[in-house]
């Protein structure tokens, strides 16, 4: 009988996953997925503190599944991150007054 916790592990230690064949296939650890997807943003400029919200979001929403995230080289996360930078824009020009000449 193998031990609770050892039963994902191959002869090396190292997590896996079973496939629909009962096969298994090597697991990519969530937070090196998490850096990963943070290094690409900051690759194009942008920073950390940005990414991580919309990722925890988008990871939310594709219900863990990253499958969606990672494709066309994280595009999804890149295009929810404007998306999110251009209503945040647009909420704060809608909250100002317009702007009006003092005459004296």
């Amino acid at each position: 009988m193998v031990p609770l916790g050892e039963q994902n592990r191959d002869a090396a230690g190292q997590h896996f996953l079973d496939d629909a064949n009962g096969q298994g296939s090597a697991a990519v650890a969530p937070h090196s997925r998490f850096r990963s997807a943070v290094q690409a943003m900051r690759d194009i400029g942008i920073p950390s503190k940005t990414v991580k919200p919309v990722l925890r979001k988008l990871l939310e929403v594709y219900d863990d599944s990253w499958a969606l995230i990672e494709e066309e080289t994280y595009r999804a996360l890149a295009d929810a991150i404007f998306e999110q930078q251009d209503s945040q824009v647009l909420l704060r020009s809608q909250a100002r007054p317009p702007f009006q000449w003092l005459f004296f």
